[in-house]
């Protein structure tokens, strides 16, 4: 399988689980709608701009010869690939360093703004804690382990979530 193909299989089943399968299961146990007006458009808008994050930081990885695999899921690599073994810094990665997750929230989040579900709101604000979690505990240590001081010097020069460039 190529690169490309195990890229787009780890998009339909991590990102699909977390952005369609769950917020359904959800949606079914508790249907609760609350009428958000105009916020609806905020909903489209945040989709789309989750899904501009999320391919676009696919690229990256393409372009660095690896697939955003989570690299604690080794024993699937068959299936979903390999993590870059170069660290990935360049298009949105320069701004921030989960783009990836960030569109993953803000899909999710659009989607409850759309649809008008709070528990969708509600998951969308629990994956960002899970990610934020996951990235800290596990990503960033392992990373640091795997490119020492080029990471380092990452750290410090490009922020954790928020997409604004610091001035040196």
């Amino acid at each position: 399988m190529t690169i490309t193909i195990k890229t787009l299989i780890f998009t339909v089943v991590v990102p699909g689980t977390v952005v369609i399968i769950i917020p359904i299961f959800l949606s079914m146990i508790w249907y609760q709608k609350v009428e958000l007006g105009v916020l609806r458009l905020l909903g489209g808008f945040l989709i789309l701009l989750g899904l501009f994050l999320y391919f676009y930081s696919v690229l990256s990885f393409l372009n660095e010869k690896g697939t955003p695999m989570i690299f604690f899921m080794k024993k699937m690599e068959k299936i979903f690939g390999i993590e870059p073994e170069k660290l990935v810094k360049s298009g949105l990665y320069q701004y921030t360093r989960n783009p990836m997750y960030l569109g993953v929230v803000l899909l999710s989040l659009g989607e409850g703004l759309i649809f008008q579900l709070p528990i969708v709101i509600i998951w969308a604000v629990f994956c960002f804690i899970i990610f934020h979690f996951v990235v800290y505990f596990i990503e960033e240590p392992h990373l640091m382990r795997k490119h020492g001081k080029e990471y380092e010097d990452y750290l410090k020069n490009t922020p954790r979530w928020i997409c604004i460039r610091k001035t040196k």
